[in-house]
Formats: structure tokens, sequence, C-alpha cells
């Protein structure tokens, strides 16, 4: 008698896995049917974010009248304490800011 209800639960999953196979891939069919809508829709949803998030970047400070008149003075100093090849020499953008800095007094 075990045998027999062996045989028929056995028959009864592999009918059962057959069903789950073949309810699966028509699922399947209509979900790749659907996805080009719902990829339509994330792309929609990406493109407010980015565009909420652009509105909220910050905006550039506007420089000061003493960070202009800085620059400009450090720009002048600058080669007093450069190498032939471009570089800074030893201690050379310490001492060319401070020498910017007195400059502007």
């Amino acid at each position: 008698m075990s045998e027999l209800a062996d045989i028929i639960a056995a028959a009864f999953m592999a009918g059962v896995k057959e069903e789950a196979k073949r309810q699966a891939k028509a699922l399947g069919k209509e979900i790749v049917r659907e996805l080009p809508s719902a990829l339509a829709d994330t792309s929609l949803l990406i493109d407010d974010a980015m565009r909420a998030t652009e509105s909220l970047a910050k905006k550039k400070r506007k420089p000061s009248k003493y960070n202009l008149a800085y620059a400009k003075a450090f720009a002048k100093e600058a080669p007093r304490f450069k190498k032939k090849s471009g570089g800074w020499k030893k201690n050379g953008f310490k001492n060319a800011g401070a020498a910017a800095r007195k400059s502007m007094k």
C-alpha cells in the first residue's frame, strides 16, 4: 500500500512541477511584454529626480573684492618664487602668499 502511495505522490509532484513550469513560462512572456512600459515609467522617475537635484545644487559664491585683489597680487609675485622649470622653490608657495598679502597693504 505504501508503494502505491509513493507512486501517486511522485506523479502528483511531477504534475505540480510541470504545471509550475508552464505557468512560469507564460508569466515570463507576459512580463517581457509589459517591461518596456515599466522602463519608460522608471526613466520618467529618474528624469524627475535629476531635475530636482539640479535645482538644489549650490550656487557658486561671488569672489570678494579682497579675494580678487589677492589673486592679482599673488599672480604678480609668484614668478619670483618659482624655478626656471616652473615648479615652486623651497617654501615658494608660502612665501609668494606672504609677499602678495604684504604688497596689498
